[in-house]
């Protein structure tokens, strides 16, 4: 499979699950949804999100990008997405705190979490489309079928290695 293509499917399972929490923000503002569900939300965005979607981007697609003689929209776009990259692994950590803050007691804590989940919903939609429809089409012009063949073997270890990296963080956090 062609590496944007992957990239793009992915793209796809994020803005399902941006759906699902958006429609859970009424119960979420009641408290009626049980505390697993953020946990849930933030192990996703973490793990999936994050380590595997960015990592791809990051390590794989948008370092092959940027090797290449870019036009300079195509550069600032690379940058900024770059930097939303970094704005959204902000954003996960501070609601990860928050939950962490909720679960302990404090209730100032869920009125910011409410507000932060609305704003990253919106922020990982924009984000999305400017990868999806703007920067990948513009990109994928620079990269020719060899590059992508290497590109799309690259991405599939990088997958491969992916649940074995979960899972012995996980072992090494059970054992502190």
């Amino acid at each position: 499979m062609n590496p944007f293509d992957l990239i793009i499917r992915e793209h796809t399972l994020i803005l399902d699950l941006l759906n699902a929490l958006e429609k859970k923000i009424p119960t979420i503002q009641k408290q009626e949804e049980p505390p697993c569900f953020l946990h849930d939300v933030l192990d996703f965005f973490i793990t999936y999100g994050d380590k595997t979607h960015h990592g791809k981007e990051e390590d794989i697609l948008f370092r092959e990008i940027g090797q290449k003689n870019l036009k300079e929209n195509l550069k600032k776009t690379l940058a900024k997405l770059l930097e939303e990259h970094v704005e959204a692994r902000e954003k996960i950590q501070k609601l990860k705190t928050l939950h962490e803050k909720q679960q302990k007691g404090d209730t100032n804590a869920h009125t910011e979490i409410i507000s932060l989940l609305k704003s990253f919903i919106t922020f990982y939609r924009k984000h999305i489309d400017t990868e999806n429809n703007h920067f990948f089409k513009e990109a994928l012009s620079h990269i020719n079928e060899k590059e992508l063949e290497t590109l799309s073997k690259e991405c599939a270890e990088f997958d491969r290695s992916m649940i074995h990296e979960k899972y012995k963080q996980a072992v090494q956090a059970m054992s502190q």
